[in-house]
């Protein structure tokens, strides 16, 4: 009796047909669920790097405008250091400029024998970049030459 209804409609289920495609949709289902998760996990991953890179380049912004601030001063006037006691010790002048909101930038300002070394330290929300510049100063004509003005990656 089995076998003729079979025969007679060959699409009737048998009570052990649907267990292979239960299996068959699961893994199908655990394989569209990897796919998902490892697209959200490549997204997050490359709008983090493109977040780290953007603040990167800000605190380096940051310490740049520092540093030119400090260059400002001293053309402006070339015993800054020794006419500021209210920031500066003997040798060495010490201050903090908000840029903008969270970007702060820490300058040192350090008299030599020959001239002046200004570090400036950005900061964008936790990032940090430091540029170094060196300025030279003639005594008898009071003209400032810069050296060098570059990023430095040691402090």
């Amino acid at each position: 009796m089995r076998f003729k209804n079979l025969i007679s409609n060959p699409y009737a289920l048998t009570p052990k047909a649907g267990a292979a495609t239960l299996s068959t949709v699961l893994m199908i289902a655990a394989i569209v669920l990897l796919i998902a998760v490892s697209g959200v996990i490549v997204s997050s991953v490359l709008v983090n790097a493109a977040l780290n890179e953007r603040l990167a380049a800000e605190a380096l912004l940051t310490a740049r405008a520092g540093a030119q601030d400090a260059m400002v001063r001293i053309v402006r006037d070339k015993d800054f250091v020794s006419n500021n006691p209210s920031i500066c010790s003997i040798t060495t002048c010490d201050y903090s400029i908000a840029v903008s909101s969270g970007r702060t930038a820490d300058v040192t300002i350090t008299d030599t024998a020959t001239g002046f070394e200004v570090v400036s330290v950005g900061r964008a929300v936790g990032r940090r970049k430091v540029i170094r510049a060196e300025l030279g100063v003639d005594p008898v004509t009071g003209e400032v030459k810069v050296h060098f003005f570059r990023e430095d990656y040691q402090l």
